[in-house]
């Protein structure tokens, strides 16, 4: 399942490259619009759709916001059985010695999985980033090539992480494009919200030690729906920030790299946020199993009509307004003859806004259609002979 999506989000990338604002540095994104960071994205998580797009390939450091993929690589580990949230992870000198923002681990003591994909996601903890890594792929090392790997599965080819923190490297890199293909992938882990989304919590050491955890996304306290998913800073990469929020079925995450500040990297996101939301909206154009088309003949088939219903759902985000523009074609395949499996693809619906093509679906047979034997034949043919 995890490759289906994969593949489908890559391929979403390819479908819907027109409904992406580009602008050179320092220029208004569009109407109302004008970002101070030098590298800026917002992205549609359900269909991978740019909305807007600002230096959004130029490669740089992205310190802790790269921990989208350290969280990514977790949740999918504990889908795959890899571990479980209830696990205790023991914490290694490795770990309990990592630098940067911490939880402040025991070296040697055990604590749940769960308490430290908490302390991840909320404070954004090396040391349970570390921990973590360990227990899930035996090593930080082995971590850090899943991570690669699955970035490159993404599509997210701009990339080359060599932390599972984020902590400055200057062999690391990553994209606004990249961080947001992933942070989409990450938001198909409905659980993960659930722990970005905390401002203020904290975790609990041996003896009744206690660590106070204070979510550095300001945003998730003060912009409606804001639910995650990382931040971070550096001397290299200045303030980042991959922000997403939700507001009804519409999930956006707007990716923010090398801004001079803090101010800067929130106050773009919420631009980028409020653009999205007040402007674009989602639609499903054809729903999985929906008839397309009614009684299209099968030469030579028994029954010898069959309906066309799509093979996948159509979900595009469209500019407000652009609705009344919208035209669905169906192009049926040339020669198709009897027998034909249900399921089997005779077309193929094609969505457009004006002359571009938004979204597709495979036009499949809702029933399975025999071929006529050879007594049904003739008699279809002296049917036809009588009624002239």
């Amino acid at each position: 399942m995890r490759r289906v999506l994969s593949v489908f989000l890559g391929l979403l990338l390819l479908v819907y490259p027109f409904c992406s604002i580009r602008a050179e540095e320092g220029e208004e994104q569009a109407a109302g619009i004008a970002l101070q960071s030098p590298m800026a994205v917002l992205m549609d998580t359900s269909t991978g759709q740019m909305l807007v797009e600002k230096a959004g390939d130029q490669k740089a450091p992205a310190a802790s916001a790269i921990k989208v993929m350290t969280l990514l690589l977790l949740y999918d580990g504990i889908e795959e059985g890899r571990l479980r949230m209830e696990d205790t992870v023991q914490v290694s000198d490795n770990a309990a010695k990592t630098g940067g923002t911490r939880a402040f681990l025991d070296r040697g003591a055990s604590y749940k999985a769960e308490d430290l994909i908490k302390a991840i996601s909320v404070c954004s903890a090396n040391d349970a980033s570390v921990a973590m890594a360990e227990a899930m792929y035996g090593s930080t090392d082995a971590f850090v090539a899943q991570m690669n790997a699955r970035a490159k599965e993404l599509g997210a080819n701009n990339s080359l992480f060599t932390t599972c923190t984020g902590l400055d490297d200057e062999n690391s890199y990553t994209t606004a494009r990249d961080l947001a293909i992933i942070a989409s992938a990450l938001s198909r882990h409905r659980n993960a919200s659930q722990y970005t989304a905390i401002y203020m919590d904290q975790i609990n050491h041996a003896e009744g030690r206690v660590t106070e955890l204070t979510n550095p996304n300001r945003l998730v306290r003060f912009y409606t729906g804001c639910d995650g998913y990382a931040t971070g800073s550096s001397n290299l990469a200045k303030y980042c920030g991959v922000i997403t929020a939700k507001k009804g079925e519409t999930r956006l995450v707007a990716v923010i790299l090398g801004a001079n500040d803090s101010n800067m990297r929130f106050d773009d996101a919420r631009t980028l946020l409020e653009y999205g939301f007040a402007n674009y909206t989602q639609r499903m154009l054809a729903k999985k199993g929906e008839i397309l088309r009614k009684n299209v003949e099968i030469p030579g088939g028994t029954p010898k009509y069959v309906n066309l219903v799509a093979k996948d759902d159509i979900r595009v985000v469209l500019k407000r307004g652009e609705e009344n523009q919208i035209k669905k074609e169906i192009e049926l395949l040339p020669d198709v003859q009897a027998p034909v499996e249900m399921g089997q693809k005779l077309g193929t619906l094609n969505v457009y806004i004006g002359d571009t093509l938004i979204g597709q679906s495979d036009a499949i047979a809702e029933a399975q259609v025999k071929r006529a034997t050879l007594w049904e034949a003739v008699n279809t043919i002296l049917r036809y002979w009588i009624m002239g």
